[in-house]
């Protein structure tokens, strides 16, 4: 899956220390970021790249974490410095040309090593945190950086901003004649075959999410939770919960059209497993070889 970058480790605990010519540096431009691109992979600049050591001296960088050896920071970049770097040499798919370019975050997956991908993927919820977080929420003040922990901090009232992760749940429903319930998203450009997902509500813990979601999206019960693993998801600042269940009863759908615009039972045969990307596909690929029951049950009984 995304996060699945062995031997690499990522490591995000919180530094203060100032970037080096040989650090990494993310830059967006709001869902691209830049990179160069040298045949199928491709990486995030390095300091050196863009300044030398006179102008990191009195750079605001932020210390984003580590992947392996690889040391990624986020900071305030000119337009001119990056058109400058972009017309130093510019990639050119047409020719297979070399260079540089904002990709697409939704392409990066076109591309390796899969620990670059990664971390600028992520890079981006941290960005996106940053971002959303200068102002204080509650009085409207400027918020400041605490020294301590990676938090954003109010001087004038105390509010303490962390970075927010919002669990949720991906649900593959079986039923007893081997057949599972694939679902294709409203409105969105994921056109692909789907399971059932939701967010999770304050006061429920993910296998109460699993019977709500299920019953909210198609009108069904279901039974025998096996949980499977989690997924970092950072294109929504998600954690995902996979979980494997059976049918409990009537396998009829009722659609919820506000949320998907298909629902039905296939064979398995019919799943894509057509990437090592996401936590959804990964499950997929589980259901097309018939192991979902190599898991461990974690809740026996449907929910009324």
């Amino acid at each position: 899956m995304l996060h699945d970058i062995a031997p690499a480790a990522y490591n995000n605990d919180i530094s203060f220390r100032a970037p080096v010519l040989e650090d990494k540096i993310i830059i967006y431009r709001g869902k691209q970021v830049l990179a160069f691109v040298e045949g199928g992979t491709m990486r995030a600049p390095l300091f050196a790249d863009l300044f030398d050591e006179s102008e990191l001296e009195c750079m605001r960088a932020i210390y984003l974490f580590a992947v392996g050896e690889d040391v990624y920071f986020m900071a305030e970049v000119s337009d001119e410095t990056i058109d400058a770097v972009l017309a130093r040499q510019p990639y050119d798919a047409s020719s297979e040309m070399d260079g540089w370019a904002f990709l697409p975050l939704q392409k990066l997956i076109e591309y390796h090593p899969k620990r670059e991908r990664f971390a600028l993927m992520v890079g981006h919820e941290y960005w996106n945190w940053y971002e959303s977080s200068q102002y204080c929420g509650r009085c409207g003040a400027k918020t400041e950086h605490d020294r301590v922990e990676r938090m954003m901090r109010c001087p004038a009232c105390g509010l303490m901003i962390f970075p927010k992760v919002f669990p949720a749940v991906i649900v593959a429903i079986t039923r007893p004649d081997g057949k599972v319930l694939a679902t294709r998203y409203k409105g969105r450009p994921y056109a692909n075959y789907a399971l059932i997902a939701g967010y999770c509500e304050m006061g429920e813990t993910v296998e109460q999410t699993v019977h709500r979601e299920v019953m909210e999206e198609v009108g069904l019960r279901v039974k025998d939770l096996r949980y499977y693993k989690s997924q970092p998801w950072p294109d929504s600042s998600s954690l995902l919960f996979g979980f494997f269940c059976e049918l409990e009863g009537d396998p009829e759908i009722r659609l919820d059209e506000h949320e998907l615009s298909f629902a039905e039972w296939l064979d398995r045969e019919e799943l894509l497993t057509d990437n090592d990307h996401s936590l959804t596909r990964e499950m997929m690929g589980v259901l097309r070889e018939h192991r979902e029951t190599d898991f461990c049950i974690v809740e026996a009984t449907a929910q009324a």
